[in-house]
């Protein structure tokens, strides 16, 4: 699945005409590093709130595993992180609970960052982004109160998360338009990645099918940018993203048949 998303990702961005020689390291030392740090977080802080021991190498063999998953036209990502808990003994409704919570928390905080950014382009769009941001918000508190103990302590683990995300997600995004030649400011760079998490939450979607890019491609229209332009910097961070998690695999299949 992945090498098929590599192939699809590659193919439909074609040859990459004025990217800056810097922008390859970049991928290679930022892009993807940061890529296994926000889907190694995610599922470790979920195994933290559910009193769950479980060491980063791990939580980053289950985490990459499900991003793999969630290029089905299902909710894959989910079903593979509530399998390896299931497995360590969390009953399947809690863990089906805060594992959505924490995708709930993280879109919540991008939606509340969006929202402040777009007040200034279009109180509609900005009111409409911090509204569902802090619905959503309030739902997850909910959901986390009823599964979880030191609810408000997780939540704002959770909270930070988000915030490291979006900030990640939109500097990553604003060096690789960099690298394209083409300006864009951090601010909106942030926004428009919010795609990426966007994409993520909607889990039910095929990942490979594009949904970040499409979501991307729509936001762009919202701050007067090149969709194209747009949709080959998210293009090249999911190439990037698809050959670190093929060498990561690789690696832990290695590991598997050598018995480390």
């Amino acid at each position: 699945m992945v090498v098929m998303s590599l192939v699809v990702s590659s193919r439909s961005l074609g040859a990459i005409e004025g990217f800056a020689w810097w922008g390859y390291p970049y991928l290679v030392c930022v892009v993807i590093p940061s890529g296994f740090s926000i889907i190694g977080l995610q599922f470790s802080l979920a195994c933290k709130a559910l009193k769950v021991e479980v060491d980063f190498a791990e939580s980053l063999r289950v985490a990459s595993a499900a991003t793999i998953a969630n290029l089905l036209p299902i909710p894959g990502a989910l079903l593979v992180r509530i399998s390896s808990l299931k497995k360590k003994g969390i009953p399947i409704n809690r863990a089906t609970a805060v594992t959505a919570a924490v995708s709930l928390v993280v879109l919540s905080m991008s939606l509340i960052i969006s929202g402040f950014i777009l007040i200034g382009i279009s109180h509609l769009y900005g009111a409409i982004a911090l509204i569902l941001g802090i619905t959503v918000g309030i739902f997850s508190l909910y959901i986390l109160s009823h599964n979880v103990n030191e609810s408000i302590k997780v939540l704002w683990k959770l909270c930070l998360l988000g915030i490291y995300i979006s900030l990640i997600s939109g500097i990553n995004l604003f060096f690789i338009m960099m690298a394209l030649d083409r300006h864009i400011s951090l601010s909106s760079a942030i926004v428009i990645s919010a795609s990426g998490v966007l994409a993520s939450a909607l889990g039910i979607f095929p990942g490979g099918l594009g949904a970040r890019e499409l979501i991307a491609g729509g936001l762009s229209l919202i701050f007067g940018f090149d969709a194209g332009i747009i949709v080959t910097a998210v293009l090249i961070t999911r190439v990037a993203e698809s050959v670190g998690l093929l060498i990561l695999q690789i690696r832990f299949r290695a590991n598997k048949v050598s018995g480390i």
